[in-house]
């Protein structure tokens, strides 16, 4: 009798016969369960906690027109022609970013007070940081004879300059294009 009093002990039954107030385990498949549950939900919110972060780092991206200067060159006298040039400085940055982002060959458009200027060549990739910018010193000539008119004796002008770029991000990508536009007085 001694061997299966001992025997009910072990499975939770007192000595009496009568069952105890401790509960039994919980089979070790429900504990996988909400253990697999649990780091699913990790997971998923911690892809989607990224994937937003990297979404606003690469849709937030902006260009912004921080300096310009104009200058007129005369041509030599054995070819007298005259070239507008136009020195501008941006930078690109991103109100949103949280996460490193790149930019990947820009292309950079002027207009001055509706005249478009001449494309120079495609920007360089670069990257920036959470609080950071790239900056684009930017060079646009023309020797458009009827825009030098206009503008050369102009004391202000309209400048906007737009740029079309892929913004990578995290896992976020995206083609933009977006513009800004400032009044100069020379």
């Amino acid at each position: 009798m001694k061997q299966f009093t001992r025997f009910r002990i072990r499975f939770g039954q007192a000595t009496n016969g009568e069952p105890t107030a401790q509960p039994a385990l919980k089979p070790s498949r429900t504990r996988r369960f909400y253990l697999v549950l649990l780091l699913i939900i990790l997971v998923v919110t911690s892809l989607a906690t990224y994937f937003a972060l990297s979404y606003n780092s690469a849709h937030g991206t902006i260009v912004q027109i921080v300096s310009a200067s104009r200058r007129l060159d005369q041509g030599p006298s054995s070819a007298p022609f005259e070239t507008l040039t136009f020195v501008v400085e941006v930078h690109v940055w991103s109100w949103g970013a949280a996460l490193e982002t790149h930019l990947s060959n820009p292309t950079f458009n002027l207009s001055v007070d509706n005249f478009a200027l001449p494309i120079p060549e495609y920007g360089v990739s670069a990257s920036f940081q959470s609080g950071s910018y790239a900056p684009y010193p930017l060079i646009f000539a023309t020797a458009d004879q009827s825009m030098i008119q206009a503008e050369g004796q102009s004391g202000s002008s309209n400048l906007k300059i737009s740029m079309n770029v892929l913004v990578t991000s995290g896992l976020y990508s995206e083609q933009r294009t977006v513009s800004d536009s400032r009044d100069m007085n020379w």
